[in-house]
């Protein structure tokens, strides 16, 4: 999406609040991290 209009990208903040709760930095990690376990 970014790529193909970067003026019309947007970033939610939702999206920003639960990928600082994983991330190191400007990496993040999801997976694992992101689903509950069985």
């Amino acid at each position: 999406a970014l790529a193909n209009g970067p003026e019309n990208f947007d970033i939610k903040p939702t999206w920003q609040a639960d990928l600082a709760k994983v991330s190191e930095g400007s990496q993040a990690t999801l997976g694992a991290y992101n689903r509950p376990w069985r």
